[in-house]
């Protein structure tokens, strides 16, 4: 009680504060077993937490102490994050905070962050991001905009635009274009440019697909495979960015740097998947030809082979379903995208499933468990029914 007395009387200029104070107060003295829950539950994940950390010695980063999945309301992370906490618990709190479902996250912090300090451990440019809505990050991001701010990969706009930079009313769309556009003139070179050119995708896809294609081949910087990456994280049909394409793969020589060229022609069937559905299909059957006459299968991982493969499934359309019935149950290809075409057939009600499911049954006993548990617990009713009908197949062989 005293706790909860103490955080009221010094946070009269932080309304928001002092009523989720208030309302950790009734949680406390009327339901003290639940209260009590949220503490165990937080003790235990730090404990846990030190416990997988202590003397980490594998590759890359340990993971981050994470509160989110436990689902705190947000008047107990209130509370618990105006205690004396280490950093690495405080930086957890905030960023519970900031992902939590109450909509008065965003006062929270703002309050918060003018309590605290700037010198706080925790991004708050990042976390408010992290917790605004739409109607929220529009005001800011016009206003943020209007001013002749510097603008950093690191700021609330450009943390804002990353995240809403796709649903922006249209005086504020064309403003935040010519503000980052203004302040990257530039083609895409790794670091900042890449990420300057994505949000650039985000806030206005036509137009920066058509900005950033002049910057292929440039002569002063090297661009052409950031300008690829980024075209196909934000790909879509685009004639400007087929017609483009078609210019680069002449200009690359395919068995000397196949993966580039796959990778273009990936894009390529995603700007022109009508036009290109039946080329790509004959690439990889011609592929599928050359591997199979030199008596090679695939390997444990996936190739350029699957990676066209994986693309045709991609663009989800009737075409594709021959192509990828040809592919379903082929030697040369991975297992692991045979077992994506199966499930891209699932969700489509397959006539052909039963027999496919029948030789993978056959042919693949290390994977029976799991594919017998997919179909009955992933497809359902018509995965069980594929089921049975697929014993029935192999009983009659």
């Amino acid at each position: 009680m005293m706790l909860v007395a103490t955080l009221i009387t010094t946070v009269p200029d932080y309304p928001t504060l002092a009523e989720l104070v208030k309302e950790a107060d009734r949680i406390r003295s009327g339901q003290p077993e639940v209260w009590q829950s949220y503490i165990s539950q937080k003790e235990r994940a730090i404990a846990d937490h030190k416990k997988l950390t202590s003397g980490w010695r594998k590759r890359g980063m340990p993971p981050r102490l994470d509160f989110q999945p436990l689902k705190f309301p947000l008047a107990f992370l209130v509370v618990e994050v105006q205690q004396a906490n280490p950093p690495r618990v405080e930086t957890a709190l905030l960023e519970a905070i900031s992902s939590n479902s109450d909509d008065r996250r965003i006062k929270v912090l703002l309050e918060l962050r003018a309590k605290l300090g700037d010198s706080n451990e925790g991004d708050w440019d990042r976390l408010l991001a992290t917790a605004a809505d739409r109607e929220w990050a529009v005001e800011q991001i016009a206003t943020l905009t209007r001013n002749d701010t510097i603008l950093r990969t690191s700021s609330l706009l450009f943390y804002l635009l990353s995240r809403f930079g796709g649903d922006l009313p249209g005086d504020t769309q064309m403003a935040a274009y010519e503000f980052v556009r203004s302040r990257w003139n530039k083609g895409p070179g790794n670091g900042d440019g890449e990420r300057y050119w994505d949000v650039l995708l985000r806030i206005d896809v036509e137009r920066a697909r058509k900005e950033i294609i002049p910057y292929f081949g440039s002569k002063e910087e090297i661009y052409d495979g950031c300008i690829v990456r980024l075209l196909g994280e934000h790909a879509g049909p685009s004639p400007d960015v087929a017609r483009a394409v078609n210019r680069w793969l002449q200009l690359v020589d395919a068995q000397e740097d196949h993966w580039f060229a796959t990778q273009m022609h990936i894009l390529l069937l995603k700007s022109d998947p009508n036009g290109e559905l039946q080329a790509t299909a004959q690439q990889i059957d011609q592929e599928i030809a050359r591997k199979k006459a030199r008596n090679e299968t695939a390997g444990p991982l996936t190739g350029d082979l699957d990676r066209l493969i994986t693309a045709i499934i991609a663009i989800n359309s009737e075409s594709a379903v021959q192509p990828l019935l040809r592919y379903v149950n082929n030697q040369q290809v991975s297992d692991l995208t045979q077992i994506e075409i199966m499930e891209w057939l699932a969700a489509r009600r397959h006539e052909q499933m039963p027999r496919i499911v029948a030789r993978w049954l056959a042919e693949h006993p290390n994977i029976q468990s799991w594919l017998r548990n997919t179909a009955e617990q992933k497809w359902g009713e018509y995965g069980r029914q594929v089921l049975t009908e697929a014993d029935r197949l192999n009983k009659n062989k």
